[in-house]
């Protein structure tokens, strides 16, 4: 019971170990895939990302338009939230890929890339939702077709996407170490054998 109970033990701490273990991948490897992430996020915040054309009733056609940049959509975009949508937490998400990218956490990076990607996803919906165009919500602004900005910012959460599958896939420190566990594991049988051995006759 004893030797088993060991066993146990150690399979579970052997187990936490390996979701726990970084990759080898070095640092300036992961700094240079932060930094690809980075700069491909940084052109989207200088690029025109989406455009508005606010309409109002009695009219078919827009009275007027509006184009926001990239970096006027990263300070504007959580009122998306008040029409259903929840994209612009991405950007968060992927804030945190990149400092887990950065510390060499393999399912940190991988699920925090994840989440940004599916909640990147959520930016379609907008087209379809009804977006008031003034605060009487007498108007109404209709999505155009994304501008090149939003188009290199789900570029940039794809790159983190990859880059923490590569991350993943890099070898992992303390791989080798399964020998060592199996090792202590001999050591605690072997133990567990002399403790139950009946003592030698006089």
């Amino acid at each position: 019971m004893t030797g088993n109970s060991s066993r146990v033990i150690l399979a579970i701490m052997s187990s936490s170990q390996s979701v726990l273990r970084k990759s080898k991948l070095t640092f300036p490897s992961r700094l240079v895939l932060a930094g690809v992430i980075a700069t491909v996020y940084i052109l989207a915040c200088c690029c025109p990302a989406v455009r508005l054309d606010h309409y109002y009733p009695g009219s078919n056609t827009p009275q007027s338009s509006e184009t926001w940049f990239g970096w006027t959509a990263l300070f504007l975009g959580w009122l998306g939230i008040f029409v259903g949508s929840v994209a612009w937490l991405a950007n968060f998400v992927l804030g945190l890929t990149v400092v887990f990218l950065l510390s060499g956490l393999r399912w940190a990076s991988l699920i925090c890339s994840t989440l940004a990607l599916l909640l990147s996803l959520d930016f379609f919906p907008l087209f379809s939702a009804k977006i008031p165009a003034d605060e009487g919500g007498v108007g109404q602004a209709v999505l155009q077709p994304p501008e090149i900005g939003v188009w290199l910012w789900f570029a940039s959460i794809a790159a983190a996407f990859i880059a923490a599958w590569v991350l993943f896939l890099a070898p992992r420190v303390g791989v080798q170490g399964v020998q060592g566990v199996q090792g202590v594991q001999g050591v605690g049988e072997r133990e567990s054998q002399q403790r139950v051995d009946p003592p030698p006759q006089p």
